[in-house]
């Protein structure tokens, strides 16, 4: 998520959704989020 943020010039990434994933092979556990990209400025 942080990769995807900085490549949108985003400084700030607001995890709003996650589901975990079973049976992900080779993973102990993963999760898909939904999550938002953020530009976050001190006005």
């Amino acid at each position: 998520m942080q990769i995807w943020a900085s490549g949108i010039k985003a400084n700030a990434v607001l995890v709003r959704k996650c589901e975990i994933v079973t049976g992900a092979q080779g993973c102990y556990r993963q999760a898909i989020c939904q999550s938002p990209a953020l530009k976050v400025s001190n006005q």
